[in-house]
Order: C-alpha cells, then structure tokens, then sequence
C-alpha cells in the first residue's frame, strides 16, 4: 500500500466523516484495503524494488590516539534498501576523496551499481540546495558518469561473448541470429533467453527446436522453448492407443464364469413376492 493511498483513506475518514463502503468506492478499491489502511497508525514503508537504491551515509566511531595525536574515526555505511545487506568502511576523515573512494568500493562489493544512489546533504555531494532542488559537485558527477561508462562497457563485453557463445553452437544458432539482426527486437535478449535454454534442456534438444522455428520462419526465442516443452511432454505422456499384451496367452488363460443375474435377486430380495404386513 503506498503511503498517498493510506493518508487519502485516513484524511476521508477522519475529517469527511465517510462510512468505509463510500471511501472504498471514491477511491475504486476493496473495503479489505480501506480496513487495513484505518487498522495502521502510522504510514507503511515503501520497499524499493531489487537494484533500484542504495542508501549512503557516515558515522562517527568516536576518537583514536594515533602516535601522540588523537583522530577522529568515521564510518561508512551503505545500505541496499530491498535486500538491506550492509557495507561499512573506516576512515579517519571524511573528505571527498574518502567519500568517492568508498561508494567505489561499496560498488565493488555488491558486484553491481543501483539506479539510485541515496545520501544526505553531504558536503562531498552537495554544494547548495536539497532534495530535489540540491546542486551536486561536479566531481561527483563525473565519477557517477565514468561509473556508468564503466557499467556500460562490462554490458557490452558480457553482450559480446554471449553472441559468440550462441553462435558457436552451429550452423543452426548463426543463422537464427542473422534473423533476429533483421527483426524488429533486442537480439542480445533473446540470445540469453536462448542460452539458458541449451543450459536447461541441452545443446542438441535446442538445436533440433530452432531448426525447427526456421523451417516455420518464426523467429522467436519463446517460440523455440513453447517447442521444447511440447516435445518434453510428448515424451513424457503415455500413449493414447490402448495397451496389448506381448503374451497373448496371459488373456487367454483367464475364465470367466456366466454371468447370473438371480444372484442380484438373492441379494436383493424377493420384495415384490412378499405379501405386505396386516
């Protein structure tokens, strides 16, 4: 539940004085949403999704004597804000230098750079201003820039050798990818669809759907697993034919008896011969 949508809820009820039935239906939600928006006190926490944001910020750690002069010690601190997995740096300072140093690092760490890079009006960040309005260092953003080219580049040399990978699987894999440079999509994704396939059914079972999906000139990495499943099935269905021994004896040898239908009358019994109680 976002956080407007709760106060919305609570501001109709509170200061409106509208019954739940008529919040729900202004706002065209479930009286269940309405319930457990009033049931709350407080607003709900919004998670960010997996990768969307990281949280930065430094601590203090108090003072340590180094020699004869004391110095003050800091922290680092980042914080993923879905999966909240945690990276902490020492410093004895916390000047620009120390603070590009760290989120490096802390990049490093996690394997990977989020969409957004959340901190406080720090002053290794910030020149004037805050929030949306703050005026960032110039240093920083060509940091941020020289982290995305960098970013960009491990996508192109990851997009590189999955080409290569793909196409050195056969004559079958080089021209379904000619065909998809020809089609109106993003080939590097339906080559990593297509990858994790040969890793899930095999090189030779993958091959033998893309040869068929040339054949019906349907150039679709989708296609080519809907392919493989409905082969995986065939196999593993039995068949519609009725069973037939091997050994015809086996039916042969069975005797059946007559059937009886008086045996239906002796368990049944008699009731229509029997003459009614006085």
């Amino acid at each position: 539940m976002k956080v407007s949508l709760w106060a919305e809820i609570r501001r109709l009820y509170e200061v409106e004085g509208l019954k739940r039935r008529a919040i729900a239906r202004r706002l065209h939600c479930c009286t269940k949403t309405v319930a457990k928006a009033l049931a709350r006190l407080t607003p709900p926490l919004s998670v960010p999704e997996p990768g969307e944001a990281v949280q930065v910020d430094w601590g203090d750690c108090g003072r340590l004597t180094i020699g004869k002069t004391p110095r003050r010690v800091s922290v680092f601190v980042a914080v993923l804000g879905y999966s909240r997995l945690r990276y902490i740096e020492f410093s004895l300072s916390q000047r620009k230098a120390d603070f590009y140093r760290a989120v490096v690092h802390t990049l490093e760490f996690y394997g990977g750079s989020p969409r957004k890079i959340i901190f406080d009006n720090l002053k290794a960040a910030v020149i004037s201003g805050s929030g949306r309005y703050a005026c960032l260092h110039p240093e920083l953003l060509v940091q941020s820039d020289h982290r995305l080219a960098a970013l960009k580049l491990r996508r192109r040399r990851q997009a590189d050798q999955r080409v290569e990978e793909f196409d050195a699987l056969g004559p079958e894999a080089r021209e379904f990818h000619l065909k998809l440079l020809s089609m109106p999509v993003k080939p590097t994704v339906h080559l990593r669809r297509l990858l994790g396939l040969v890793r899930l059914y095999g090189r030779k079972e993958v091959l033998a759907a893309i040869r068929q999906a040339l054949q019906y000139q349907t150039y679709d990495a989708a296609y080519v697993e809907a392919i493989l499943v409905q082969e995986r099935r065939r196999r593993e269905l039995p068949s519609p034919t009725p069973l037939q021994p091997k050994r015809r004896e086996l039916i042969e040898d069975i005797h059946l008896e007559e059937p009886d239908p008086a045996r239906y009358d002796r368990l049944c019994g008699d009731s229509e011969d029997k003459e009614p109680p006085s």
